[in-house]
């Protein structure tokens, strides 16, 4: 369960820089902006912006399968493959957004969520 919780601080931070790479990519972000303290907004493409939202919604998440995480670990609950699982809906949920792909975007966020469910529920 170490390697899922490291696993998950990699993808948040990799996420994280996401929307800045895909905006470079897709022009909207320059190096100097980059370097910049950005002090001003900028109009991001519509996929730096979902890849943006894509992000938030992990920081909303992540919090959950930590606290779960930890907690399967100090009460010796074995969650192993739930929390991987999780990673897998969580990895897949960013290309999902950043290309639009609605349904199976929606499919991966609730499976997450049920997954943190269950994780939770073992616990008990």
């Amino acid at each position: 369960m170490i390697y899922e919780i490291i696993y998950a601080m990699i993808l948040m931070l990799l996420q994280g820089i996401l929307p800045k790479f895909v905006g470079f990519l897709d022009g909207d972000v320059t190096k100097p902006y980059l370097l910049s303290a950005r002090d001003e907004a900028i109009n991001m493409s519509s996929r730096a912006s979902r890849a943006t939202r894509a992000w938030q919604n992990l920081l909303e998440s992540s919090p959950v399968f930590f606290t779960i995480a930890i907690l399967s670990i100090h009460n010796g609950v074995e969650s192993q493959m739930p929390a991987q699982a999780w990673l897998v809906c969580r990895m897949l949920y960013v290309p999902a957004y950043i290309y639009g792909l609605n349904y199976l975007r929606s499919s991966l966020w609730i499976g997450s969520i049920l997954i943190l469910i269950y994780m939770a529920s073992r616990l008990f």
